[in-house]
């Protein structure tokens, strides 16, 4: 199975939280045979993609071309991200065959 993360800032595992769950469990499912292509940024201010510091301009064809079969979500308070996915060729490969996983991060000590 082929994973794919979105996020709105690269994978450093050091730079927090949402990062470093994403590298962990990344590495993880790899141990379990899965192969996870990494992560898919979106910058919300200018709305480019990039993939590994390159621009994606035709987001359905990029994951047509990788196989992507699951994306996650690392975004799920705000629907900015999700929408901006879909919108811009997820929504197609979505109907066709794609799975989405929208994950929600956040501190226990918010709730206080």
């Amino acid at each position: 199975m082929n994973i794919l993360w979105i996020y709105n800032l690269p994978l450093i595992p050091e730079a927090g939280g949402t990062e470093r769950i994403t590298s962990l469990v990344s590495r993880r499912l790899t141990l379990h045979g899965h192969q996870c292509l990494g992560i898919l940024v979106f910058n919300e201010r200018t709305g480019s993609i990039t993939y590994e510091s390159e621009f994606i301009t035709d987001l359905y064809s990029f994951l047509c071309k990788h196989q992507v079969d699951i994306v996650i979500n690392q975004i799920a308070y705000d629907k900015w991200l999700l929408d901006v996915f879909l919108k811009k060729g997820g929504e197609q490969w979505y109907r066709e065959k794609g799975q989405i996983i929208s994950c929600l991060h956040f501190s226990y000590k918010m709730s206080e």
